[in-house]
């Protein structure tokens, strides 16, 4: 009956929305939708009966970032469902958007949480998830398959390439939604390269690999977030009388939602930092751990003197014992922004120093579109080529 009553409004909502002119009005009912899509699921995992049933709404917080502070959502204030709900105003006005994380784990549950209030827009087609390297490999094979056309190059000792078909590529207007852009610009990415590789599958080939390497089977932490044990450990973070160590790793995008209602009663997860981050916006996102959905919590960082010798440098040990208590904290986050900042100029210079293997790597594509074989093989043979070892023996 609750169902049937949910599915109702859900098709009222979608009728009044599509009489609707403006991104407020378009806001307002796909909000109701989702609303109508994830209390039943919401007040079942909270543990909430039928009875004391509630609806899930978003924050005002969450509204005013969509239209006025989309860059400033801080930890554990909702940025999955400001993007989303952000992204299907896009979509609905006829805009594909790119949501973008750095994490495959995050980027494939943000998707499934919400797909079916895409789906229900009729709009699945037009949003899409993935990591920021997944979103490199859409943008190059826009042209044409590069991965594939290089390999069947070199496989089948091709003496020509055919020109791809660019008559049907008309490039549509695309938003990219950044999750994370704090991780966005750091060194892995901005003023980073991206480097895509091809693997050769070929019997003689894989002869060659087997008789150099053994197997050997190796785990990611990505890969295990992916597994279900990993999920029904998750869920004994949280629990009351118990302690937790984690590793950095798990101190951005990891949810430790509390059910236990005594713990939330006794103020909630408390965090403990025991290292001083190298950026304050990993620090906000580990002192949001606990405090998730509206829940309290609590946070304190603890550290051990010899391990800030990073920040204050060698004379770590005078320069401790000549600061006051109460400013270790300002003094240590001084300095960590005089790092930060040179670290950013640094960046530039990368930056630089790549443009030149831009350059040669888009004229690659181009010769690749093209058919031009002969400048795709000048480019492979240069990328491919090993150290020179031949030295001038010495009289």
């Amino acid at each position: 009956m609750f169902e049937k009553h949910i599915n109702d409004e859900i098709d009222n909502a979608l009728k009044y929305y599509k009489s609707r002119q403006g991104a407020a009005s378009i806001t307002t009912y796909i909000f109701a939708i989702w609303t109508l899509k994830n209390t039943q699921h919401y007040n079942a995992m909270r543990g909430i009966d039928a009875a004391r049933a509630y609806l899930l709404m978003p924050h005002v917080g969450q509204v005013i970032a969509i239209f006025r502070l989309l860059v400033e959502v801080g930890t554990g204030e909702g940025k999955s469902v400001v993007l989303a709900i952000t992204a299907c105003v896009f979509a609905l006005t006829g805009v594909d958007v790119n949501c973008s994380c750095y994490s495959e784990v995050l980027s494939s549950r943000d998707k499934n949480d919400f797909v079916s209030v895409f789906r229900t827009l009729g709009i699945e087609d037009r949003i899409e998830y993935g990591t920021f390297n997944k979103l490199c490999e859409q943008l190059l094979n826009k042209q044409c398959n590069v991965r594939e056309n290089v390999r069947h190059m070199i496989v089948a000792n091709q003496s020509s390439l055919t020109a791809a078909d660019t008559s049907a590529r008309l490039r549509p207007k695309v938003l990219l939604l950044v999750d994370e852009v704090d991780v966005f610009l750091s060194d892995k990415y901005y003023g980073g390269t991206y480097i895509p590789s091809v693997h050769l599958k070929h019997p003689y080939i894989k002869a060659l690999l087997d008789s150099i390497w053994k197997t050997k089977t190796l785990r990611s932490l990505t890969n295990v977030k992916a597994l279900p044990a990993y999920n029904n450990c998750a869920t004994q973070y949280t629990t009351i009388g118990k302690v937790t160590l984690l590793t950095r790793a798990f101190g951005r995008g990891t949810d430790f939602i509390c059910r236990n209602q005594q713990l939330l009663a006794n103020g909630g997860i408390h965090v403990l930092q025991t290292f001083f981050s190298e950026e304050i916006s990993e620090e906000y996102q580990i002192m949001g751990r606990g405090p998730r959905q509206g829940d309290q919590g609590s946070y304190r960082m603890i550290l051990l003197d010899k391990d800030l010798e990073w920040v204050l440098g060698a004379s770590w040990k005078v320069d401790l014992s000549k600061i006051i208590g109460t400013t270790l904290y300002t003094n240590l986050d001084k300095n960590r922004s005089i790092r930060y900042e040179s670290k950013c100029g640094a960046k530039e210079l990368g930056i630089e120093l790549c443009k030149a293997e831009h350059k040669a790597s888009k004229e690659f594509m181009q010769a690749l579109a093209t058919g031009n074989i002969t400048a795709v093989k000048i480019f492979k043979k240069k990328q491919n080529q090993g150290a020179n070892l031949i030295t001038t023996p010495s009289l």
